[in-house]
């Protein structure tokens, strides 16, 4: 049987995180969730991210580490996985994930709610997460759409969709 993969993709301040927790809050199947900002270990200040090759193995070891719980068989909502900007590496951490029964959550969310919610928690580039609203779905296939400016988690209407898919049998493979 073939895990799935819910990737969750927008920009910082987008709502990943919360529609995440709530998808498995509402989900009647075993699903568990990574967030992969928060699965990526800090790093000595000496750790040179400008060197390309360190950027390329640090990419590489958070994607495997985060690919682990599909490749144990867990059903799994992915948090921000996909590099932005897109670019080659993007496609290729999408390729890895072709071998899932893989779905794309497309998340966005109006230029104020994104302020306010940067602003709230207190932390985060409020500038970087609005360059990245504007284009960080170019090239990506997503399954499913949601705009998180107005949502209340608390009704599941607007989340019918994805749930409908996440509390689905699994196709045989």
């Amino acid at each position: 049987m073939t895990s799935r993969v819910l990737v969750i993709s927008g920009a910082s301040g987008t709502g990943k995180s919360t529609l995440a927790e709530a998808l498995l809050e509402f989900t009647t199947a075993g699903w568990i969730g990574v967030e992969a900002d928060l699965s990526a270990p800090q790093a000595a200040t000496s750790v040179d991210f400008s060197d390309r090759e360190v950027q390329q193995r640090y990419a590489e070891t958070l994607l495997n580490s985060v690919l682990a719980w599909p490749a144990a068989g867990y059903d799994t909502i992915i948090d921000g996985l996909l590099p932005y900007p897109v670019s080659s590496h993007h496609r290729d951490v999408l390729d890895r994930l072709g071998s899932y029964d893989l779905k794309i959550l497309a998340v966005t969310a109006s230029e104020t709610a994104i302020r306010h919610r940067i602003e709230r928690r207190g932390r985060g580039d409020i500038e970087w997460s609005l360059q990245q609203l504007k284009d960080i779905h170019d090239g990506v296939r997503a399954d499913f759409t949601l705009d998180t400016t107005s949502i209340n988690l608390h009704d599941t209407a607007p989340l019918h969709e994805v749930l409908t898919w996440m509390n689905s049998p699994h196709s045989s493979s």
